[in-house]
């Protein structure tokens, strides 16, 4: 049983259909008082080395990672920011901006039913900037 469905049955709700008290199908989220105690606010937090050849870090909301792999996320925000940077007046910002709605866009067009929000953070070095 995987740990979030095991947490919110210790708490005394129930999971049906992916869906915490068949309802909303995340355990962790801000909001949804009337959900609580068996979705929890707590975030499950994850550490990584960096590596000097890193370039992005995305956020994005589950409307994004609903509908698209991690692998095609990297794959389409590295060819956008590849595309644009190339591009005479293509600049560093303007470039993060192009990625995260391309994100978005094509999460949109994949028929996402969720909310979908893109954040994209350049992790290039400031000599690798345009």
């Amino acid at each position: 049983m995987p740990r979030a469905q095991a947490r919110v049955q210790e708490a005394g709700g129930f999971v049906w259909w992916k869906r915490v008290q068949g309802e909303l199908a995340i355990s962790r989220a801000i909001g949804d008082h009337k959900l609580r105690p068996y979705v929890i606010a707590k975030p499950e937090v994850t550490r990584m080395e960096r590596h000097v050849d890193d370039r992005l870090l995305i956020l994005a909301s589950d409307g994004v990672w609903d509908v698209l792999s991690n692998e095609e996320v990297c794959r389409i925000a590295l060819a956008e920011l590849e595309r644009d940077l190339t591009e005479e007046d293509g600049n560093a910002k303007s470039s993060l901006n192009n990625v995260a709605t391309l994100l978005a866009d094509t999460a949109l067009k994949r028929g996402s039913r969720d909310n979908v929000t893109v954040l994209v953070v350049d992790l290039r070095s400031p000599e690798g900037l345009h």
